[in-house]
């Protein structure tokens, strides 16, 4: 984001409040809202209520959580901004309310790509012959030892490999289930001499990778895939990749189109994003 006001304002007059670093003397700051949102931050020795008079919320969908909400309710600014691919949120919740239902623009996925501003895609659904009928639902979502079960199969690793070679990538993404699904699948590809990692939270496993550093190496072409567990579903840019796999069921269109946008971004020399539903 800092990049992105830089190339506009053309001004080192920059902060960041977030980690060890918090910056309260800039111009434009950055924070993360994890930082920002505890209440010993949210006092007059860091920022009176007024301090700001413009604020950006990235992903607003988030904001009727509670460090949102002490954020939004404790500054006073002269205009603020919410920003969302997904305003529909599954439970319920209403995100309009808190802005009184303004909406100064909007644009849909299908207009965004028709305008240029991302590519298209390819979308191929594929069959895999998972029986997902005889599955408990618990709280809208199957279990996670049974999908384990159901989709750590070697017939499926195969399919997915073989559709991978079909249409072809040098920078993909997929999404798995669990850390097992994504250190297997990650496992399956580099025993066929594909470069790939798994990044998950608290990564220790034998084919995992600091989600930073897999960024890096997937553009630097030292790998070719990723497979990750709930890390990219929002707030990570990687332009260059050409193909999604998604691996594993949700009953969510806002986790699907957050898992699709991760594609979606333009690139030079990129076409188009190769998508593939298993």
């Amino acid at each position: 984001a800092a990049v992105s006001f830089k190339n506009v304002r053309h001004s080192d007059d920059y902060g960041f409040f977030y980690g060890k670093q918090k910056d309260t003397n800039k111009a434009v700051i950055f924070a993360s809202v994890a930082t920002l949102g505890r209440n010993e931050y949210l006092t007059e020795d860091f920022f009176v209520p007024d301090y700001f008079d413009y604020i950006v919320i990235d992903e607003f969908h988030h904001a009727v959580n509670d460090q949102y909400q002490r954020i939004v309710n404790y500054f006073k600014p002269q205009f603020l901004l919410g920003l969302t691919a997904t305003p529909e949120r599954m439970d319920g919740k209403n995100i309009y309310e808190i802005c009184d239902y303004n909406v100064p623009f909007e644009i849909t996925l299908k207009d965004a790509i028709n305008k240029g501003m991302l590519v298209p895609f390819h979308y191929y659904g594929i069959y895999d012959g998972v029986d997902y009928s005889g599955l408990p639902v618990v709280r809208g979502k199957y279990l996670q030892k049974d999908l384990d079960i159901k989709l750590i199969v070697k017939e499926r690793c195969d399919l997915i490999y073989k559709n991978y070679r079909k249409y072809g990538s040098q920078r993909a993404l997929g999404f798995c289930c669990s850390r097992a699904h994504a250190e297997r699948m990650a496992e399956e590809f580099c025993a066929r001499n594909v470069p790939a990692c798994a990044v998950y939270s608290d990564a220790d496993g034998n084919f995992s990778e600091d989600r930073t550093a897999a960024i890096e190496k997937l553009e630097k072409g030292e790998l070719k895939v990723i497979f990750s567990v709930d890390m990219f579903n929002e707030g990570v840019d990687i332009p260059s990749l050409d193909m999604v796999m998604f691996l594993r069921p949700t009953e969510s269109p806002v986790v699907f189109l957050q898992q699709l946008g991760r594609g979606l971004r333009k690139e030079a020399g990129k076409e188009y994003l190769t998508v593939l539903d298993f």
